[in-house]
């Protein structure tokens, strides 16, 4: 994999919990330097984590809280991760971030378990983005694919493949030309929440990360 490293679950001697992982710009897919990172705990204020090198955040948590991260930049899409620690056993969870350049719009469309099919309700989101970059013709668009962690890392990698290039393939056939649009799949390297490998979740978390994130950029 060129980006980062997957989302798993590492066991530790000590008796202790951390959230880490690295930071990266989508379009050169190397360590975005200048990224601002805080974190609050159980909804308290927010405090900021010194990145360290290869723009690394690391931080110890408490067991049975929530922990919500904000990762921001000048000139990019801010993210957020939230991660609730209850029933956490001596793990890492491992995290990477992708920060994309800000945009015209953008839209998060999710997909079924184990499919890579475009579904009805992700159409209507998808249609309306093919009327900005019918108005926008200089407008590019980027997608990013990814998937839960269910399953081996070399098939989801090829899901989230199939995922991009499925979503690819919809603006194509509304007429957006193949040039103006930039595909790759991530694979279960970039979940949004806690669920890495061997922790339990809901169908509704795992669902949160089935998913294509779609921007339109100015060029």
């Amino acid at each position: 994999m060129p980006l980062g490293i997957d989302s798993i679950q590492i066991e530790l001697t000590a008796k202790e919990l951390f959230a880490k992982g690295r930071i990266f710009d989508n379009e050169t897919q190397q360590p975005l330097p200048g990224v601002k990172v805080e974190y609050r705990e159980n909804g308290g204020a927010w405090q900021a984590i010194d990145l360290g090198v290869n723009q690394t955040y690391s931080i110890k948590l408490n067991r049975g809280n929530q922990y919500d991260f904000s990762f921001s930049k000048t000139g990019y899409v801010s993210k957020g991760l939230t991660i609730n620690t209850k029933g956490t056993g001596n793990i890492e969870l491992l995290n990477d971030i992708v920060l994309e350049q800000e945009s015209i719009e953008g839209i998060v469309i999710n997909f079924d378990y184990k499919k890579s099919k475009i579904t009805k309700d992700a159409e209507k989101a998808l249609n309306a983005l093919v009327e900005i970059l019918k108005k926008y013709p200089e407008a590019k668009i980027n997608i990013g694919a990814h998937t839960d962690v269910r399953g081996t890392a070399d098939s989801n990698q090829k899901l989230s493949d199939q995922r991009a290039k499925a979503t690819a393939d919809y603006f194509g056939k509304k007429g957006i030309a193949e040039g103006r649009i930039t595909w790759k799949g991530f694979g279960e390297e970039l979940i949004l929440n806690q669920c890495s490998e061997g922790v339990k979740c809901t169908e509704d978390d795992h669902r949160q990360n089935r998913r294509a994130e779609i921007k339109v950029q100015s060029r």
